[in-house]
């Protein structure tokens, strides 16, 4: 029961982040972000239309 409990309790650690809360994130602007998803700075999916980028706060 305690096990379970934890995972209910923990926060979600997201490791994918849309384009607008990273840009909020790290203080810059969106086509900032879009830019250095284009050149290959961080890394870019698109998952259901929306596009996604890693989390900059999250360690590997």
């Amino acid at each position: 029961m305690e096990a379970a409990l934890n995972v209910l309790l923990k926060p979600k650690r997201q490791d994918w982040i849309n384009v607008q809360e990273c840009a909020k994130l790290v203080g810059r602007s969106e086509s900032t972000v879009s830019r250095w998803a284009r050149e290959g700075r961080i890394e870019l999916r698109s998952v259901g239309g929306q596009r996604l980028v890693r989390n900059p706060c999250q360690s590997r």
